[in-house]
């Protein structure tokens, strides 16, 4: 898995001038007595003569004095070399501190760049504390100058109080969102509006906003509408925090096929024998819960040493409970392992089960299928439906829809409902068999007589359209009546609907309201606004669950309502002085009142007053404290909290380092629907830091985080499938995974489409399909993409030959921190190849290629030493380089090491 390439200082423009100042100088003495004279210009120009050494004899800490001196005259470019003297080392020890100093007076007498760099240093908290809020400043003032690296960055970043900002003369940016085709019932555009309306991006940040939206393109059939919709609804994002009503819409979104959805439904209804998949085949949840044997411990215990499978099972259980034994976790594990071996397929299945969700030990997906498949053999049916998925999901087994499909119809076949409407979904909508509605209808059946609601409901649909059966309303409502009465709150509002209509049942409005009651019970809003319109009632307020309820308290009473004890009205005081709506905004009582929602129970009240402290927002920056709040929140369900928890832990910032602990808190995230708690917890994985390494569980999370939004996590799976790390290679597969992160603005994986169509590797070649893919990448900030599309201007490959359009973007590349555009800038400047010939530039870019550890670069630039090309000859600093060089497995460049130090004996 390749990480990113890590942000380099713009330091281009500035050097540039510099060098063509300092070119000019022959009079070293006369710049002396300039700068002794008070003349800033004239220090600058004479640093650049120390630094260089052309004149007289290198002298960095010099340079450095004269840097300083000529910033304290008021030259800004001044400031900022000698800041990236003290930043990179070049000659001088590293003080970072000091450099950030020297970039703010850079920046302050308006030289970009210095606001671009101290912009990179805010964002890591190198040499100044790390402030979100300051770095998005001062890469704004830099993006405001015309530097699309600050823009890019500053797209990216997400931080409160640091509203992100489009490139200049485009407010609404490349791909501002489209209100009217939403309004029109496009569904994508609604989910796009709602991304850019949750991200503030081109349009103010508005959680309502897009929630509305989001609530839009869920009822016009978009399954992740659904699914992010259930997620505010669990978070309180836009919407008042409900989980029932969450449950509503990730079932909705299981329903339209969401996987992520069908997952979340189900830790949603733990402990229930039915699942909710829809349109996506149904997770493994590990089955139903199993009947607590009956067996006394001690007649067990006698018939387990005689054989007895069973008997070992039920002593296992009572040892895992401690009925009737004490509590013996270790001993019930190897009695469940006995029960096994002597052939007792449920023991298999709760062992699999332990060893697939980490409960014996670390997480053993290989060791969970093959228990699977030895429980499935034995003729355990929820066993093969959980193989079932494993083949879907490719967990401890190869991915194989064939043998998915086979389990599924064999667990059906043996009387497993999921696995029956599993197959029925499949015949419904065509995937891996012909689309055929009766067979579709039949295995539905099958999954209703067993009792699993979904299974009816959906039935109930088939009849009332004719799908695959006969039209009959009266069937469809004796189906719905069925899911209604199993908790199927869908079921009972549709019911609802067919008395109310009188659809194959008596018209009867008082069933009617009774049914959407029943619905409004379960958390689907719909339902309370339909029985309040049967009653004759009128809008009201709601409490948290969604039923009718009583109004909030008005804005005047809410400082009252806080002070009696009312978390809510806490959390909403906190939101109107962080948001400055009705009230003079005031981050400082925003923090105290989401502490004290936090101490009265508010979850988003905890989550928020940490991020605050963690920030330094309207309070003294504190991770300690941030991450007691953090703590709160992820223990009250907060999944977001949980990984920014695991983050702490992980950087030994405001707790203890303990990077098992960051891995508790990355799954807890991953499992409460946090993508980037998959993403994060897949790259402890990879690299086996606090859990052990596991490239195949790296994967299946990483395809977790994708499903759930996560574009990070797309991107490294397509590196992995790219790669063939850990996984088979397949570049088809990784251009789909490349091309969806690049469809989410993931501007690397753009590039690394790009890469696959450009040379035609695992889909068709299309050097022009390349080239957007490029300027995509170039524009929302990744450095290669821009060198990458340079190259193709400079050898005309899809685009027209142009020199001067390969030089800018080759810039482009080099000042966002890819050493491969300043290498080629270097070639260009060395041969005079669309520009003067220059070898001092030359010999500069190929210095910052090499500082940036381009093999290539190091070696020209040792080239140049060796034979006093635009630099005094030097044959130590030559085989320094050429070192350097042999080092990044430059092989041409180890040669020339080898030659020169037997010259040198």
């Amino acid at each position: 898995m390749k990480t990113p390439i890590l942000h380099v200082a713009s330091i281009l423009a500035a050097l540039f001038l510099a060098v063509a100042e300092a070119a000019a100088i022959e009079n070293v003495e006369q710049l002396r007595s300039a700068c002794d004279g008070g003349d800033a210009r004239a220090c600058f120009r004479l640093a650049f003569v120390h630094a260089d050494g052309k004149q007289v004899p290198k002298d960095v800490p010099k340079a450095l004095a004269l840097f300083v001196k000529a910033c304290d005259g008021g030259h800004a470019a001044g400031c900022f070399s000698a800041g990236m003297k003290l930043r990179l080392g070049f000659g001088v020890p590293r003080d970072l501190k000091r450099a950030a100093a020297l970039f703010r007076r850079g920046c302050d007498g308006g030289f970009v760049s210095a606001c671009q760099e101290l912009g990179s240093l805010y964002l890591r908290g190198i040499g100044v504390p790390k402030d979100l809020a300051k770095a998005a400043r001062f890469y704004r003032k830099a993006c405001d100058a015309g530097r699309s690296g600050a823009c890019a960055r500053l797209r990216k970043l997400k931080t409160a109080g640091a509203a992100t900002r489009q490139r200049p003369n485009s407010p609404q940016g490349r791909n501002a969102p489209d209100q009217s085709a939403c309004d029109n019932g496009d569904v994508k555009a609604c989910m796009g509006l709602a991304a850019a309306y949750a991200r503030g991006r081109g349009v103010p940040r508005d959680r309502r906003k897009a929630a509305a939206l989001l609530r839009k393109a869920c009822d016009g059939g978009h399954a992740r509408g659904c699914f992010f919709l259930a997620v505010g609804y669990m978070r309180g994002l836009g919407v008042r925090q409900n989980p029932r009503q969450a449950a509503i819409y990730f079932g909705k979104a299981c329903d339209g096929g969401h996987q992520g959805g069908c997952e979340e439904l189900r830790k949603l209804n733990a402990g229930r024998a039915t699942a909710r998949p829809g349109g996506a085949p149904a997770s493994s949840g590990g089955g139903a819960r199993q009947p607590e044997p009956t067996r006394a411990p001690d007649a067990a215990a006698a018939d387990c040493d005689k054989g007895d499978a069973k008997a070992c099972y039920d002593i296992a259980f009572a040892y895992a409970k401690g009925r009737g034994v004490p509590k013996d976790k270790r001993r019930s594990v190897i009695l469940t392992h006995k029960a096994c071996d002597l052939g007792y397929p449920k023991a298999c299945h709760a062992l699999a089960i332990g060893y697939g969700r980490g409960l014996i030990g670390q997480r053993d997906p290989q060791r969970a299928a093959a228990l699977y498949r030895k429980a499935c053999d034995a003729g355990f049916m929820k066993s093969c439906f959980n193989l079932g998925n494993a083949y879907r999901e490719g967990k401890g087994v190869a991915r194989d829809m064939n043998k998915m499909a086979a389990l599924y119809r064999k667990a059906c076949d043996g009387g497993e409902p999921r696995s029956c409407y599993n197959i029925g979904v499949m015949y419904r909508k065509g995937v891996l068999v012909g689309r055929d509605l009766r067979v579709s209808a039949a295995f539905l059946a099958r999954a209703c007589q067993n009792n699993l609601m979904i299974g009816c409901f959906h039935l109930a649909g088939m009849y009332v359209k004719g799908s695959g059966v006969p039209r009959d309303e009266s069937i469809a409502a004796s189906l719905l009546r069925k899911a209604c009465g199993g908790g199927h709150v869908m079921g009972c509002f549709n019911l609802g609907v067919a008395h109310e209509r009188g659809a194959g049942v008596a018209r009867d409005d008082a069933k009617a309201a009774r049914f959407y009651a029943k619905a409004c019970q379960g958390g689907l809003r719909r339902g309370c606004d339909a029985a309040r319109r049967l009653n004759g009632q009128g809008p009201r307020g709601r409490n948290e669950r969604g039923a009718p309820g009583g109004q909030p308290p008005s804005r005047a009473r809410l400082p009252v309502a806080c002070d009696a004890g009312d978390a809510r009205a806490c959390f909403r005081l906190g939101e109107l002085y962080r948001t400055g709506k009705s009230v003079a905004r005031h981050l400082g009582r925003a923090a105290a009142y989401y502490r004290r929602a936090c101490e009265a129970g508010d979850v988003r009240g905890c989550a928020r007053a940490g991020r605050m402290h963690d920030l330094g927002i309207g309070v003294p920056r504190d991770r300690a404290l941030a991450a007691r709040f953090f703590r709160q929140a992820c223990d009250g369900g907060a999944a977001r909290s949980c990984n920014v928890l695991g983050v702490l832990y992980s950087k030994g910032d405001g707790v203890p380092r303990d990077k098992r602990q960051a891995a508790r808190l990355y799954l807890k995230a991953c499992d409460g629907g946090n993508a980037v708690g998959c993403t994060n917890l897949a790259h402890l994985y990879y690299n086996g830091a606090g859990v052990p390494r596991d490239k195949t569980q790296a994967a299946a999370l990483l395809r977790k985080a994708c499903a759930g939004g996560d574009m990070e996590g797309c991107s490294r799976i397509g590196q992995m499938y790219d790669d063939g790390d850990g996984l088979t290679r397949n570049r088809t597969v990784a251009a789909k995974f490349f091309r969806k992160a690049c469809d989410g603005d993931h501007a690397q994986s753009c590039n690394n489409l790009a890469v696959l169509y450009a040379s035609g590797d695992g889909v068709p070649r299309d050097v022009k399909r390349a080239a957007t893919l490029y300027l995509k990448a170039c524009d929302g900030g990744d450095a290669i993409g821009c060198t990458n599309l340079g190259y193709m201007h400079d050898a005309g490959k899809g685009m027209p030959l142009d020199k001067a359009r390969a030089i800018a973007f080759y810039r482009r590349g080099c000042d966002d921190g890819d050493p491969g555009g300043c290498f080629n800038l270097g070639l260009m400047h060395g041969k005079g190849d669309g520009v003067p010939r220059n070898k001092t530039l030359a010999g500069l870019y190929f210095r910052i290629a090499c500082d940036g550890g381009d093999p290539k670069g190091c070696y020209n630039y040792a080239l140049m030493f060796e034979a006093g090309y635009g630099v005094r000859k030097n044959s130590r600093r030559a085989r320094q380089l050429y070192a350097r060089a042999c080092d990044l497995r430059n092989q041409r460049a180890c040669a020339k090491l080898r030659t020169l130090t037997n010259q040198a004996r």
